[in-house]
């Protein structure tokens, strides 16, 4: 199962973030590069901070980049890798098996040319 939100829906649906968030759901936010520490933070309200997470900055673009990590390291290593808008932002268990291969190494950023 997953959600597709913006950063508008996430924020106006205050009272159904924590049923959201504990479903076990995977989360895709589009639009919300920009409050990414915010929007950690109040997931971390509700989830542990080693929930697989993701960052996919310029899908399918030749300058495609992709970070995968916990929903704890999202926001200082998207920020510390330079990752942006655009970029959509993914958080959930759906993760897990692309996550834990990439977390064996420090922070890596992937950058694929499509074409």
């Amino acid at each position: 199962m997953s959600s597709c939100l913006t950063y508008l829906d996430f924020f106006s649906i205050n009272a159904q973030r924590a049923a959201l968030a504990t479903t076990g759901t995977t989360l895709a936010i589009y639009m919300g590069m920009d409050r990414l520490e915010s929007i950690s933070a109040a997931l971390m309200q509700h989830l542990p901070a080693s929930t697989p997470a993701a960052v996919v900055q310029a899908a399918s673009l030749p300058q495609e980049a992709r970070l995968l990590t916990t929903l704890g390291r999202l926001a200082i290593e998207a920020r510390q890798a330079g990752l942006g808008s655009p970029g959509v932002i993914l958080i959930g268990a759906a993760l897990a098996e692309a996550v834990q291969p990439a977390m064996a190494v420090p922070l890596q950023v992937q950058v694929h040319a499509n074409g």
